[in-house]
């Protein structure tokens, strides 16, 4: 994603000390990367113009409705502090005193101490040494990110929170079925929903348009949940989602029963919305119909967690190598919500392009049946999708962090209450 429509980041640090007591506050320091979540670069600057090292626990406050601004961390010094800090926002102590009842564990003083020591042990049992120091890159609700350098090459820590799927167990289905695609796991804690991973060499491909590289993901990604439909069992024992009819049409009931989720929606909206809820078993029983089986959904399918490590001789991209990241939203639904996450709605020709290369995929798994059709009658589902999993997130992060989603789920509800059509 382009951080171009975003400000920068104007942060300062609110330091505490292992049983939570405020020391004091460093800053402003300038970020130009506007995205919350990642705190490298605030570490960097704690280091750079203080001589602090620390481990960010948590966001604190913010101003901007999205990203970027004046933002506020709660961190944790490893090691010493300036003799002289700055006082403490009242804005900022008010949410460091906020209810911890679902603060995520990383997200606490002391926390982080044992991670390294833990990554270089699971690394031991592989044979590989450590040859550097933890390096925090990401912390926010939905996830902890960090990289180590090692013997063999450069390994990733990710913990996420309770509420999406285990990623060690799900990568334990995905290795079996599609050897190659995910990282391999080196490590795992499952109490702590956490993993080691083997890096994964290549290119993120944000924004992707090349027609023939959107094509090989889309018909390498058809291959996959192939091969994980008789898996489904396994993977929801790993935590996935269950969006397969009965459950979906109960879950965007009950969201859409919610006072706080039908407060900021337009009365116009709301009566779309109410249509399309109405009408959602007789769709789904079409989507039925059009004869592919319910799978593996990734839930996150855009081009950006797909990375390019190999090619054809002539130069196209190769479904070998193409690997996949992030697989803590997975779900069991329908195989089309993956298609509308992964083809460029901003590109009508180019989403036609994939959409023809995953049907035909299809069809020749499954013959006689009408994936294309499918597509179509889901697309005002997989906005619905969306929501339900936003107020997931909402409701499983304590409330200073909701304002990392907060605007998600009204806006997933205006796309899904669009042109209610092809039923």
């Amino acid at each position: 994603m382009s951080a171009a429509p975003f400000p920068p980041r104007e942060v300062t640090v609110v330091l505490t000390d292992r049983g939570g007591r405020l020391l004091g506050a460093l800053g402003p320091l300038h970020v130009e990367r506007p995205w919350w979540s990642e705190v490298e670069d605030v570490l960097g600057g704690l280091g750079a113009t203080y001589g602090v090292r620390a481990r960010v626990l948590r966001l604190l406050t913010s101003e901007e409705p999205y990203a970027g601004g004046p933002v506020t961390y709660l961190a944790e010094p490893v090691g010493p502090v300036p003799d002289r800090l700055d006082p403490v926002p009242p804005a900022a102590e008010r949410a460091a005193a906020a209810d911890p009842t679902r603060r995520q564990w990383w997200a606490r003083p002391g926390a982080l101490e044992d991670l390294a020591g833990w990554a270089g042990a699971a690394l031991a049992r592989h044979g590989r040494g450590t040859l550097g120091d933890l390096r925090q890159r990401r912390t926010w609700n939905l996830s902890l990110v960090a990289t180590l350098e090692a013997e063999g090459g450069r390994v990733w820590l990710k913990a996420v929170p309770a509420f999406l799927a285990d990623e060690a167990a799900v990568l334990d289905v995905v290795h079996d079925v599609a050897p190659g695609l995910g990282p391999v796991v080196l490590g795992r804690d499952p109490a702590r929903r956490m993993a080691l991973l083997d890096d994964v060499p290549g290119e993120d491909r944000y924004d992707e348009t090349d027609p023939d590289l959107l094509a090989a993901m889309a018909r390498r990604w058809v291959g996959v949940q192939a091969a994980a439909v008789d898996r489904v069992d396994d993977l929801l024992r790993a935590g996935a989602v269950d969006t397969r009819p009965a459950a979906l049409v109960d879950d965007v009931a009950a969201l859409l029963a919610r006072p706080d989720v039908a407060a900021p929606l337009e009365p116009a909206t709301l009566g779309r919305l109410h249509d399309l809820l109405d009408g959602l078993p007789a769709r789904l029983d079409a989507v039925d119909a059009c004869g592919l089986p319910d799978t593996l959904v990734h839930g996150d399918l855009h081009t950006g967690n797909w990375r390019v490590t190999g090619a054809r001789a002539d130069g196209g991209p190769d479904g070998g190598g193409l690997r996949l990241l992030d697989w803590g939203d997975v779900r069991i639904g329908h195989p089309a919500l993956d298609l509308l996450r992964l083809a460029p709605a901003a590109d009508p020709g180019l989403a036609a392009h994939v959409t023809q290369v995953w049907s035909a995929a299809w069809r020749a798994i499954v013959p006689g049946a009408a994936p294309d059709r499918a597509a179509d009658l889901l697309r005002p589902v997989e906005p619905l999708v969306a929501a339900t999993t936003y107020q997931r997130f909402l409701d499983g992060v304590e409330e200073t962090e909701r304002v990392f989603h907060h605007l998600d789920v009204p806006a997933a509800l205006r796309a899904a209450a669009g042109p209610v059509s092809g039923g």
